[in-house]
């Protein structure tokens, strides 16, 4: 596992839009390190407990496919996927926040991923 680079971080401020929540969805068609995922997403839900509103989403781990959720700052019990034939376009995490930058939170995983994974 590599090292992380604090100077890397991405910033994720508040935006001034307020009106309403917003959503993104985050592919992650390949297997994911299980340990590089949950230290982002522990640390998202913590830092930001009432701007990340629901995140839901479907990923392989090496153990098979796993379905997350998040909500309002705790972190739901994963759920392995007993049938293990899922697509690529299956595997991602949808994001709804509100306060928050969708795109932010977004780019805030690839840059985690690429710090902390071997992936490219």
């Amino acid at each position: 596992m590599g090292s992380f680079d604090g100077a890397a971080a991405v910033s994720l401020p508040a935006t001034t839009d307020l009106s309403a929540p917003r959503s993104r969805w985050i592919p992650v068609p390949r297997t994911v390190d299980w340990t590089v995922l949950t230290l982002w997403l522990g640390a998202l839900v913590t830092a930001h407990p009432q701007q990340i509103l629901r995140i839901k989403g479907l990923v392989r781990t090496p153990a098979g496919p796993v379905i997350l959720h998040a909500a309002r700052g705790a972190i739901g019990v994963p759920t392995r996927r007993r049938d293990a034939d899922v697509t690529d376009d299956d595997c991602g995490l949808l994001v709804l926040v509100r306060d928050l930058d969708p795109d932010a939170v977004a780019e805030s995983w690839n840059v985690h991923r690429r710090a902390l994974s071997a992936d490219p």
